[in-house]
């Protein structure tokens, strides 16, 4: 490659880290503001079509569900997530987490207390969170696999509801357009803005692509590329 090749193409991955460096800053402000959410005392109130979502499709109850959780395995963090898996009403569900090798032990007796059968991973040092979703996706089963943050809690109807909307839709994948924030500190709990949330995806197995070794922002990277090719 010539050396002016070289040079346009510096320019423009550089031009391409600085437009993502910007979203990124706008989407910090958009929380710090407000501007993705809005803030409720009753969540029925503000979302009230939740109580009539349908109870889901028979025929989804036969598929597996992969859950996939890449974790520091903090105990005050991953408990949540935990209690939240064991709580799911879909049956066939694994869940795969992907932790540091000191964090394993801890992580085992507290998936244990949860009642659940997590597959447990020792995280590679030094691989990025995109490489680490790629070797979780890796050592899970599951004809569907949804990202499962371990900072955050579900519903119980989660994983049966998103199994349905994708038998239903036949899209290769299905996001939240809406998440509850939750600052218990606070005493608030607010209702997001519509918008295509990443971190809430749920993917056929065929249809996932390779997650860039980004250390940040590579679920992003996947969802957009799904919904620009027709997810």
């Amino acid at each position: 490659m010539s050396f002016r090749k070289q040079l346009k193409t510096l320019r423009k991955s550089t031009l391409r880290a600085l437009a993502d460096m910007r979203r990124a800053a706008l989407r910090r402000g958009a929380l710090a503001n407000g501007d993705a959410y809005e803030l409720v005392t009753d969540p029925g109130t503000a979302w009230p079509g939740y109580a009539a979502l349908p109870a889901g499709a028979d025929d989804a109850a036969g598929h597996s569900i992969s859950c996939v959780m890449i974790s520091r395995g903090l105990p005050d963090i991953v408990g949540g997530a935990l209690a939240s898996f064991a709580a799911q009403d879909h049956a066939r569900r694994e869940l795969v987490v992907v932790v540091p090798a000191p964090r394993i032990e801890a992580v085992r007796r507290l998936a244990a207390a949860h009642a659940v059968e997590a597959r447990i991973i020792a995280a590679p040092d030094g691989a990025t969170l995109g490489e680490l979703r790629n070797l979780g996706i890796a050592r899970s089963d599951g004809e569907i696999v949804c990202q499962w943050d371990d900072d955050d809690i579900y519903a119980r109807d989660r994983l049966r509801l998103t199994a349905s909307a994708l038998v239903r839709s036949h899209k290769a994948a299905a996001l939240l357009n809406r998440v509850t924030f939750w600052w218990p500190a606070r005493r608030t709990i607010a209702i997001s803005k519509p918008r295509h949330w990443e971190g809430t995806i749920a993917v056929w197995r065929k249809a996932i692509p390779i997650y860039p070794a980004l250390a940040r922002g590579e679920d992003t990277f996947v969802t957009h590329g799904i919904l620009r090719y027709g997810g």
